[in-house]
């Protein structure tokens, strides 16, 4: 939800959505009633070693190399994201797919 958070509340000019705080956390209230969320702790943090090292993960990189790293800590197949780039280091690892061409 952190990753949404900024992404959602950055100006549409850098990148973001645009949205309002308040309607920025209203829709993670509504994401939180269809799904759950992943924890991350002492194993997560050993996977995002193990990607960081493997792959030359550097700067802000390091934040998608986390959300793969509780993705695969938790035995998740596949990341949705609106940005399918970011990922595409880690698509050996799990199935990177574009928000664009999933059903919500």
């Amino acid at each position: 939800m952190r990753e949404y958070l900024a992404v959602a509340t950055r100006p549409v000019e850098a990148n973001g959505f645009g949205l309002a705080m308040h309607d920025a956390v209203a829709n993670v209230y509504e994401f939180l009633d269809d799904m759950d969320l992943l924890s991350e702790d002492a194993a997560t943090t050993a996977v995002l070693m193990g990607l960081v090292s493997d792959h030359q993960v550097v700067g802000k990189q390091v934040h998608d190399a986390n959300v793969v790293a509780v993705a695969l800590a938790h035995g998740a197949r596949a990341i949705v994201t609106d940005n399918t780039r970011h990922f595409s280091w880690f698509s050996e690892l799990i199935a990177v797919e574009s928000l664009s061409d999933t059903a919500l």
